[in-house]
């Protein structure tokens, strides 16, 4: 009876054994599919790092905090921070950049996660037509501290009145002494219309073309005949000259009238070049003719430039005679002077 005691208890051990082995087995195999679910692998992939997360968080904000990825105004996250997280999500961070843009007279530092000069200014709301410079150009790819400049550019035409200046256009003639010339046919300045394409950047001027051009009145060149005989007949034989010159002569003496000058003035009878007077000195204006220069004078003869007046400017000349009589009769003239070489 005793043995038959002792191999029930031995068999309620076992059976109790038994029991306590499955219910450890289940606990822990309901261990193992809790933490299968509640641990998900999570990708974070921040510009060009990537780091791979295991966590039990809820939220992509609790991911980003356990892999230390710390976030910046203007960054953007894809799918947003408050989104659950999943086994095998990849979340994706673009970070933000600083860019500065001028347009219309105005400058917008701003953050922005895009990437091209386009973008930029699509999200700034800068509208841009085809005239307008941008800088850099649209398609450019932009770092942090970048600069996009905007140059507003607008065409118009405008129509101008301009006056054509005339030609002259010289003929030789060779039966006239160098130097003198006569107009054969005035010159008339002519007016054309033009239009012009004129083309501003930010407001101003940058390029005028002249795209049209309308003759209004017809231009009319001068014609001019030249001297280019260089020798001219005196008593003596034929004499070369450099130069001839149309002037109006006068004549004058030594005499009070004359040059206001008495007989025992220090200064009587003596010319601007300190040579006392006499006949075949005449006074000139040395911008035309340099004193000390030779002549021969049309109806007076051979003369030395060596004298000047307050009345001879320009093509002028005064010749001396012996008395004031000479010179009254002489009165003024049309004469052609010759500058001798």
């Amino acid at each position: 009876m005793e043995l038959k005691l002792l191999e029930n208890l031995r068999k309620q051990v076992s059976r109790k054994a038994a029991t306590a082995v499955v219910a450890c087995g289940v606990a822990f195999g309901i261990m193992v599919g809790t933490y299968s679910v509640v641990m998900k692998d999570v990708k974070v992939l921040d510009e060009t790092r990537l780091y791979e997360v295991k966590t039990s968080k809820k939220t992509v904000k609790d991911a980003l905090e356990e892999a230390g990825v710390v976030l910046n105004p203007g960054d953007v996250v894809e799918p947003e921070v408050s989104t659950a997280l999943k086994d095998e999500l990849v979340i994706r961070i673009t970070r933000a950049i600083s860019v500065r843009v001028t347009a219309d007279g105005k400058t917008v530092d701003m953050l922005t996660t895009k990437r091209t000069v386009k973008d930029v200014l699509a999200q700034a709301g800068i509208a841009v037509s085809p005239l307008d410079k941008v800088i850099p150009a649209g398609e450019n790819h932009l770092s942090s501290g970048d600069e996009i400049k905007i140059i507003r550019v607008t065409e118009g035409f405008e129509k101008q009145k301009v006056k054509i200046p005339y030609r002259i256009i010289k003929k030789e003639n060779n039966a006239m002494e160098k130097g003198l010339s006569r107009v054969l046919s005035k010159g008339k300045d002519g007016l054309k219309e033009v239009t012009y394409k004129v083309t501003f950047e930010d407001g101003r001027e940058v390029e005028r073309q002249a795209t049209e051009e309308k003759i209004i009145t017809p231009v009319q060149n001068e014609t001019v005949e030249f001297g280019t005989i260089t020798t001219v007949a005196t008593a003596r034989g034929e004499v070369r000259f450099k130069k001839a010159f149309r002037m109006l002569a006068t004549a004058y003496c030594a005499c009070k009238k004359c040059t206001n000058k008495e007989p025992g003035h220090p200064q009587y009878g003596i010319t601007y070049s300190g040579i006392p007077v006499r006949p075949g000195i005449v006074a000139v204006d040395p911008r035309v003719i340099p004193l000390g220069s030779r002549l021969y004078v049309e109806g007076y003869g051979f003369a030395l430039a060596a004298d000047i007046g307050g009345a001879i400017k320009g093509n002028r000349i005064d010749l001396y005679y012996p008395t004031h009589g000479e010179t009254e009769r002489y009165g003024a003239r049309r004469i052609k002077v010759y500058l001798l070489e």
